[in-house]
């Protein structure tokens, strides 16, 4: 009778585990990994906007990604072309592309004809395209599968993009590039010093508390010298053809 009742409470037991506790367990598990996903990823979101304000705000790679890849189903222009409501960028009314020496010439107007950015375009033959702003370029390409990723080479910084939330940050006061994944930020090895280490980690998150107004973003080009003015006053002569 005792083996019975032994029995029945071991059986009762494995029940409850099963039913109950497995999927309570399960339940507060995926949570888990869920917050600390959403955690990772604004933290990523805010180590961009402190280490990177030149892109701000229109150039988060994201929306980098979709500008390439619907600006390479256009046809490049013969003259100047006015693109309206281009893709990536919902604050531009229009985008003023020009054939340039060393690229194609864009200029992101908003709907009061305001410039808000300007850049230089170019393709590339694995049906990628970089952007250059500054002393930046941003590159953006897709794998077999079409899954984008985005570079941006600075001469002082660097960063690597792949959704949903794989980040990687580089600095030149770091020897090591810091990572920001599902497993966390951390720098890829141990070897960099712990000075390095500090001075990176500051520059990643000093002034999390502040606003980004992307002054940086619609500055001329370095090499360039050309002007919105210039740009503006050639397009009111060319094509007014639209995309």
């Amino acid at each position: 009778m005792l083996e019975e009742n032994l029995g029945f409470v071991v059986f009762a037991v494995i029940l409850v585990f099963i039913f109950v506790v497995r999927p309570i367990w399960s339940l507060w598990r995926d949570r888990s990994t869920h917050l600390k996903a959403e955690a990772d990823k604004d933290r990523a979101e805010a180590m961009f906007k402190t280490m990177f304000p030149e892109l701000q705000p229109h150039f988060h790679p994201e929306r980098v990604d979709e500008y390439v890849f619907a600006r390479l189903e256009q046809p490049p222009p013969k003259g100047t072309f006015v693109w309206n409501d281009p893709a990536g960028f919902p604050a531009a009314a229009s985008a003023t592309l020009a054939p340039d020496p060393k690229g194609e010439r864009t200029i992101l107007k908003d709907a009061a004809r305001n410039v808000i950015a300007e850049f230089l375009f170019e393709s590339r033959p694995d049906g990628g395209g970089v952007i250059r702003l500054g002393k930046g370029k941003l590159t953006a390409t897709r794998d077999h599968r079409g899954r984008p990723s985005v570079r941006y080479w600075h001469p002082d910084r660097e960063f690597k993009w792949k959704p949903p939330k794989d980040w990687s940050f580089t600095s030149r006061m770091a020897e090591e590039p810091i990572s920001t994944t599902e497993h966390g930020s951390s720098f890829s090895s141990d070897s960099s010093s712990s000075s390095a280490r500090t001075a990176a980690t500051a520059a990643g998150l000093a002034g999390l508390g502040g606003t980004f107004d992307g002054g940086g973003a619609s500055g001329a080009w370095d090499d360039r010298g050309a002007s919105a003015d210039a740009a503006s006053s050639s397009s009111s002569t060319a094509s007014d053809t639209s995309y």
